[in-house]
């Protein structure tokens, strides 16, 4: 099982032009800012944690929602709506990249920090 949260220790992480408050689930650009419903951000913890893998949808499946089955609809829809929490005016570029018939990984738009 791979990990889906942070560290208590982490304060902030930083991607783009994005900075993550994971205790708060907050994402911030400078300009805008959004709360995250859970399911949006324990994916995008999980993507940013396993930021040197491609996460397939199965992998998906038992980390983050912790089911036998989730429908593929589900899993489209939660990332079509994490990409649209992730556009900003200042925040351009792809965070979410789709590896066709393998799954997903965290594109790392600029700079990274934790």
């Amino acid at each position: 099982m791979k990990e889906v949260n942070f560290p208590r220790s982490v304060k902030e992480i930083k991607f783009g032009a994005w900075s993550l408050n994971p205790k708060l689930q907050i994402i911030s650009d400078g300009e805008v800012e959004r709360e995250l419903e859970p399911l949006l951000f324990k994916i995008l913890c999980y993507l940013i944690i396993n930021k040197d893998e491609i996460i397939t949808r199965q992998d998906l499946v038992d980390d983050v929602w912790c089911q036998h089955y989730v429908d593929d609809n589900a899993i489209n829809r939660a990332m079509s709506e994490l990409r649209k929490v992730l556009k900003s005016e200042i925040q351009r570029g792809l965070v979410v990249k789709t590896h066709y018939r393998k799954g997903y990984s965290f594109f790392r738009a600029g700079s990274y920090l934790l």
